[in-house]
Parts: C-alpha cells; structure tokens; sequence
C-alpha cells in the first residue's frame, strides 16, 4: 500500500531494513589486536633496516667521494695503479753476449805490451 507522506509516496508494506550489530566481538577485538601489533613489529624491522641501508649508504657515498679525490690528484699520465714489486727507473742492463764490447776498466800499464802507437811501435 502506497502513502503519501510529506510529498513523497512511500510503500508501508515493505519492512524498514534491520541493521545489523556493529559492536565487534571479544574475537574480533583480539584478532584486530594481534595483527596491529604484528604489524607494529615489523614496521620497526623496516626501520632498522632501512637505518642500516641509509649508514651503509653514507659510508659508500664517502668511500667513492675519497676515491675522485685521490684520482684527481694523480698525474694525468697514470692510468693504473703502481706496480708491487717495481724497483728504481733506470737503464736495463746489457746482456751477457755483449758486455764484450764495452772497454775493460783494467788500467793500460797492466796489461802486457801496454799501449803502443797506432803503427805498432
């Protein structure tokens, strides 16, 4: 049956909806309870975490900040690190077939029929 009402037809057979009970059980509550704080924990397992990752982070950002440092201060000419068990720059020594080309350091006077002229005599 239809009625009007303040302008506005309304069907009084249709029963007005029952609404449910909102109140949460001691279950419910519970529940709710342990995960909030599960999450809580790990919320703070996130935020040591991520504490570390910022230090290491740091540590890192300083480490390659050193290390343009050190590479602006070397010559322009050196490409890689200085070798271990490089010794003094110098001259390589001749090899052994050849050091009979180079004068004798035995004084003249010593040696048998020291000097002579050009001729011989």
């Amino acid at each position: 049956m239809l009625v009007l009402f303040s302008g506005i037809w309304h069907n009084v057979d249709v029963p007005e909806p029952s609404r449910p009970d909102l109140t949460p059980t001691r279950n419910e509550i519970d529940s709710l309870r342990e995960r909030a704080e599960c999450a809580e924990r790990e919320r703070e397992v996130i935020r040591r975490e991520a504490e570390g990752l910022r230090q290491e982070n740091e540590r890192l950002r300083e480490q390659l900040e050193t290390a343009r440092r050190a590479g602006r201060r070397q010559a322009p000419f050196s490409k890689s690190r200085p070798s271990v068990d490089a010794g003094r720059p110098a001259r390589k020594p001749a090899p052994r077939e050849d050091q009979a080309a180079h004068r004798d350091d035995t004084p003249a006077s010593r040696v048998a029929g020291a000097r002579r002229g050009r001729d011989g005599t």
